[in-house]
């Protein structure tokens, strides 16, 4: 995370903040040139706090998931659908749904991939657990 924080320093050598000098008034701008290192320390911490979120949030749950994709072995969950379809039907996207799990009775938000579905359906869904990302397998169809 670090070496990336320096990275978009060393690369930009305070290219965003020198060329913003010149859209401020004469004040501001004698201020950025007495203390430059002033204006880029606010810039390396938020810089620096927008990698950890993304290492939290986006890189630390498919590390978590990688072993389940190497072998292939997903998370299985059979339930009901608790939330409708909002999406135009034409396009296969991934859409939020809420599944309440037929053994434990917990109710799971996952990011799925498919066309549409219902509210009360049926559905069996491969995830990854740690991500919350699924593929719709199948809908079950009980009236048969």
């Amino acid at each position: 995370a670090f070496f990336i924080v320096f990275l978009i320093q060393y690369l930009t050598k305070g290219y965003i903040l020198k060329n913003q000098v010149k859209l401020w008034g004469k004040k501001e701008a004698r201020l950025y040139k007495r203390h430059p290192k002033a204006f880029d320390f606010p810039v390396l911490i938020l810089s620096a706090l927008l990698a950890i979120y993304g290492f939290v949030y986006f890189t630390l749950p498919l590390l978590k998931d990688y072993p389940l994709m190497q072998s292939g072995n997903y998370e299985v969950i059979v339930g009901i659908t608790t939330s409708a379809s909002q999406r135009d039907v034409k396009h296969k996207r991934d859409r939020g749904m809420r599944i309440a799990d037929l053994e434990t009775g917990e109710e799971i938000f996952l990011t799925v991939f498919t066309e549409t579905y219902e509210r009360g359906e049926y559905v069996v869904v491969y995830y990854l657990p740690h991500y919350k990302i699924g593929v719709l397998a199948e809908k079950v169809d009980l009236s048969e």
